[in-house]
């Protein structure tokens, strides 16, 4: 339906090394805790209106899952919303194919989907 994925191994290659160096370094602090502060107004806004919030990782190549940035990422998020009270699907443990290290190509999406929906459905939220 889709068709094979066609990849220019130069460019993937490029693209990837660019990642690597990008997921290489540690977020910025002061940004991070930035965005981690709007993210939780906007979080207890959605919980006071009713709202069940679910946390998810989208996969990534990988070789990325444990470099500084998204382990630092990661933790913060731990950090302020707590697993024992918040929902979590934990990561797919599947290696996924990507266009660059971190964007699913069509049919990786699909894969994707196809499990985050089985986990959605797993957590009861519909």
């Amino acid at each position: 339906m889709y068709g094979r994925v066609r990849r220019n191994g130069n460019t993937f290659d490029n693209m990837f090394k660019m990642q690597i160096t990008e997921y290489s370094k540690q977020p910025n602090k002061e940004t991070l805790n930035e965005q981690l502060l709007l993210l939780t107004e906007y979080v207890k806004y959605m919980k006071s209106n009713g709202v069940r919030v679910c946390f998810f990782e989208m996969p990534v190549n990988n070789k990325l899952m444990e470099l500084p940035k998204a382990r630092t990422i990661r933790n913060e998020i731990y950090k302020h919303f707590p697993k024992n009270e918040y929902d979590y699907i934990l990561p797919d443990s599947s290696e996924y194919v990507t266009t660059d290290g971190c964007h699913l190509n069509t049919i990786e999406s699909i894969k994707y989907t196809t499990y985050f929906r089985t986990q959605l459905k797993k957590h009861k939220f519909f």
